[in-house]
């Protein structure tokens, strides 16, 4: 998750849950600490929650 985000690239929260095995309050902790790490490391950098990318309801994640 962490590599994909590092690299620009986005990941749809359920999507990620249903390929990796993991439950939604899992994925949110996991991003939780992502966004703790990259604002101690890199304060111009952390990953932003959108709730939606253009006509798309699920969530998805994308750094910047």
């Amino acid at each position: 998750m962490y590599s994909k985000l590092i690299s620009g690239g986005q990941i749809r929260k359920i999507d990620f849950c249903m390929e990796n095995g993991c439950i939604p309050r899992s994925f949110d902790r996991d991003i939780e600490d992502i966004r703790l790490y990259l604002s101690e490391m890199f304060t111009y950098f952390s990953p932003v929650f959108y709730k939606s990318l253009t006509d798309t309801p699920a969530p998805f994640l994308q750094c910047h």
